[in-house]
């Protein structure tokens, strides 16, 4: 191995030590996002070279081989608004889609897979002033035909109060399966839109998902193995709890622990490259 060639190891080890300080750096600063997940880096060696003559090997350093995301559930905080849900059950999703915008008018979305979808474990929802349920980046929730779910008011006893001239009251109430239960501006019943029920989804391979900004990560990953069709049945061990959010999964302790160590493991890699800039400085002196 020249001397030349442990200097790039150097610099690759520099290279794949800044960007996990990257991810972990990136954790701390959400560890107060709600859905968040916490991500890990993995790393792996580079190619070697043969060296001697019985079949000797050294390696060329090591590189990132995946920032791979941890999907663990976090801790539940307990809200006063009734529809702020969080999911138990590590595999499982709400279903959010934007609207299509032509001149100037939104169209909610419908009938959307989960392919189609984007997935978040980030559950703080509300009802915008048109009465659909949506996130805070004003993406539309799906109920569990992939469909925006809106409110509409119910006809009242001796058709007075609460007819279809009724406004949106307020959610009251959003069971372990996601039936959603609201009443009007008077205080009569209405139903949710659709199936009536907040969509989940159930993914196979959860660290294969792709983020893609805002708490999201996207359907349309084969590889994580989404589910074609929505969950109609949740598990014995599996719930929508109304008025909780899922905290992040961040563990502190654990990403300063990490922060240090990354940190070692740099300042290791810089000084390879001190001690081999000094022995090509021997060795020119040597020849002169």
């Amino acid at each position: 191995m020249s001397i030349t060639s442990a200097l790039f190891t150097g610099v690759n080890g520099m290279k794949a030590q800044s960007e996990a300080m990257g991810v972990i750096s990136n954790n701390i600063s959400n560890v107060n996002t709600i859905g968040y997940k916490d991500a890990r880096t993995l790393f792996s060696d580079l190619l070697s070279q043969n060296i001697g003559h019985n079949n000797s090997q050294v390696g060329l350093g090591t590189q990132v081989q995946k920032v791979e995301n941890q999907f663990y559930g976090g801790s539940l905080q307990t809200t006063s608004n009734i529809s702020d849900v969080a999911l138990q059950g590590d595999n499982l999703f709400f279903a959010v889609a934007p609207g299509t915008t032509t001149a100037g008018v939104t169209t909610p979305p419908t009938a959307q897979t989960p392919a189609t979808s984007q997935l978040t474990r980030a559950g703080a929802f509300t009802v915008d002033s048109t009465g659909y349920l949506v996130n805070p980046d004003g993406k539309f929730v799906l109920d569990s035909a992939g469909s925006a779910i809106s409110f509409t008011a119910g006809a009242a006893a001796g058709g007075a109060a609460g007819g279809a001239a009724a406004s949106f009251g307020r959610i009251t109430g959003i069971l372990s399966d996601g039936t959603i239960s609201a009443v009007d501006s008077t205080g009569v019943s209405m139903a949710a839109s659709g199936t009536g029920k907040i969509g989940v989804i159930r993914v196979q391979t959860p660290t294969e998902l792709q983020k893609i900004g805002d708490s999201l990560y996207s359907g349309a990953t084969p590889a994580a193995g989404v589910q074609t069709a929505f969950v109609t049945t949740l598990a014995p061990t599996e719930k929508i709890v109304a008025n909780s959010l899922e905290s992040s999964n961040v563990d502190m302790a654990s990403e300063m622990v990490n922060m240090i160590v990354t940190q070692r493991a740099y300042s290791a890699n810089s000084k390879t490259i001190s001690v081999n800039d000094q022995l090509t400085n021997d060795a020119i002196q040597m020849v002169r």
